[in-house]
Formats: C-alpha cells, sequence, structure tokens
C-alpha cells in the first residue's frame, strides 16, 4: 500500500511540475519583431482614450500587463516607476499599464496603489481582457512586459517579476537607441 501511495504522490507531483512549466514564462503568443496589435483603451483613473499606434514612430512603448491582486506585478511597479522617471526628459520612451480586471474595486484598489506608488504613467483597463486574451494572446502568468521599438514592432518580451538585480528596462531602452557599445 505504501508503494502504491508513492507512486501516486510522484506522479501526482510530476504532472504538476510538467503542467506549471508549460504556463511558466509563457506570456503571449507573439514573436520577436512582430507589428504589435493596436488598441485603444481608457485610462481607469482619467477616462482619457489610449490608442497605442499614436506613439509609432515617436515612442518605444513599454505595455505591461498586470493585476492589483497580482504581488509579484505589485513589487515591479517601483522598478517601472523609477525607469519612467529618468527617462521622461528624453522624450521617447512611454509606459502604458493594461490592468486585467479582477472584480468590481478595480477602479479603487487601482487609485490606492498610484497613490502608494506614485504611478506617473497611464493605467489602461481591458474591461473584457480581449485585448490580452485575443489580440496579444497572454497565456500563462502575469506579469507581462512587452517592449515595443518606435517602428511598432515587439523587440523584447519579459514574463515574470523584475528584479533588482536585472536591468532589463535600461538594457532594452539602450538597445533601442542604439547605445549599446559593440
Amino acid at each position: 500500500m505504501k508503494r502504491y501511495f508513492k507512486a501516486v504522490i510522484i506522479a501526482v507531483a510530476m504532472s504538476f511540475a510538467l503542467s506549471a512549466s508549460s504556463f511558466a514564462g509563457s506570456g503571449t503568443r507573439l514573436n520577436e519583431d512582430d507589428i504589435a496589435p493596436n488598441f485603444t483603451l481608457k485610462n481607469i483613473l482619467t477616462d482619457e482614450e489610449v490608442t497605442l499606434t499614436d506613439y509609432r514612430g515617436k515612442k518605444i512603448v513599454l505595455i505591461q500587463f498586470w493585476a492589483t491582486w497580482c504581488a509579484l506585478c505589485k513589487r515591479e511597479i517601483p522598478f517601472l516607476v523609477n525607469h519612467y522617471n529618468e527617462n521622461k526628459k528624453r522624450d521617447d520612451f512611454e509606459i502604458l499599464a493594461v490592468l486585467l480586471p479582477s472584480g468590481k474595486n478595480d477602479k479603487r484598489d487601482v487609485k490606492e496603489i498610484v497613490e502608494k506608488y506614485n504611478i506617473p504613467y497611464p493605467i489602461l483597463l481591458d474591461a473584457d481582457k480581449k485585448l490580452a486574451e485575443e489580440k496579444y494572446g497572454l497565456t500563462g502568468f502575469i506579469p507581462v512586459l512587452l517592449f515595443i521599438d518606435k517602428d511598432g514592432k515587439i523587440y523584447y518580451e519579459h514574463t515574470g517579476e523584475l528584479s533588482a538585480s536585472e536591468d532589463i528596462i535600461e538594457m532594452v531602452l539602450e538597445e533601442l537607441r542604439g547605445e549599446v557599445e559593440e
């Protein structure tokens, strides 16, 4: 009986590990150099419409897919705010935080988070999740960061939490700006 129980535990653990690894880091269905699907979403706090193609030819755009319930998403907000503030003088970089709705308190929850972290960039509501799920094919876990170059093409995708030791944002911005030394 113990052998059977042990075999069942091992089988369950292996199937969980395999299923988790198939989702972990899966991000979106988009590929590097794909044109980022256009969208128009409302800023959840100002009700102003924001359209991705308005930035084409003008700015590098970082799209963050996140949710208010996501602890990893909230932990990376200070990094995003810091990079946004460091780069705003250059006027060639924008962050668009796309909120995946979690309930009726989204606006209140976002307002609290914006105040706590002093978020200066737009937070856009994907109310029906059609942008994330249908246009971008978001699968697996969040947060997901997508870097869009000035031509509107996907340059880099990062799935999972940013850490203090990673300076992915600055490295990607340097590459897109042609500031990387060979």
